[in-house]
């Protein structure tokens, strides 16, 4: 079967078609309707905006505390905690410990980390300054 449509037939008869759906909806959409739908939705999204540019400030404000308080933590965990040494709670007789010969800072500073801990005769490994701190308390 042949068919004798010419192709400006069938883009006629295509037009016309989605011609006649466009006015069919044109006529039965209630316009008015869709501008009260699209300006509430509008005024939901600029509260939304509004409501992420506050947190975003918040967040901004408080990101100076937040490092400084990650800052404090990292510290901490680097130097250990600080060591306070009283007199009870130090023992007695401390069969590894030399005697400290030296009592000036700049002598103990000069020492390594390694020699102040058989100084003190302290196991832990603590800052430098912390050592000298303990060898200038016991001295």
């Amino acid at each position: 079967m042949k068919t004798t449509t010419t192709w400006a037939a069938a883009a006629g008869r295509i037009t016309g078609t989605a011609a006649r759906g466009l006015l069919w909806a044109h006529r039965t959409i209630d316009w008015a309707e869709v501008g009260a739908i699209v300006l509430q939705g509008l005024q939901i999204l600029i509260v939304l905006t509004l409501l992420a540019g506050r947190a975003t400030r918040r967040g901004w404000d408080a990101l100076l505390e937040q490092s400084e308080r990650l800052g404090r933590v990292y510290a901490r965990m680097l130097a250990g905690p600080a060591v306070i040494v009283t007199g009870p709670a130090r023992p007695a007789v401390r069969p590894t410990a030399a005697p400290i010969v030296t009592t000036r800072r700049v002598d103990l500073e000069a020492l390594t980390c390694r020699q102040l801990r058989e100084l003190t005769g302290t196991r832990r490994k603590l800052a430098k300054r912390q050592l000298v701190e303990l060898a200038m308390a016991e001295a």
